[in-house]
């Protein structure tokens, strides 16, 4: 695989697997812990390795952190409201916008 995919596909599963992390956090707040507490946690630690797995393709450190941070605060602002019912005002929507045209930045060479 080319060098930028697999760049991206690892970064795409980082941003996947925090957001699912978030996601069971959020089931284990709303029924009071449990399984999901427990997937939680671990698809944090899963987190962490693929996260190390992007640093080794030689993506610097405060360019990866960006680009994660405002792709996941993108994924969970939509899985927030797609399954927790949780409503964006049009101040967050527009934050949103900007979070995306800063990874466009961000990416772009």
């Amino acid at each position: 695989m080319h060098m930028r995919a697999r760049k991206v596909a690892i970064l795409a599963g980082l941003i996947a697997a925090e957001s699912a992390a978030q996601y069971f956090l959020q089931k284990a707040a709303d029924k009071r812990g449990g399984a999901n507490l427990a997937a939680g946690a671990a698809t944090y630690a899963v987190v962490g390795v693929i996260y190390y797995m992007l640093l080794r393709t030689g993506t610097g450190l405060a360019m990866a952190n960006s680009i994660w941070n405002a792709g996941t605060e993108i994924s969970i602002a939509v899985v927030g409201w797609a399954f927790f019912q949780q409503r964006l005002s049009m101040k967050q929507v527009i934050g949103v916008v900007i979070a995306l045209i800063g990874i466009q930045l961000l990416a772009s060479p």
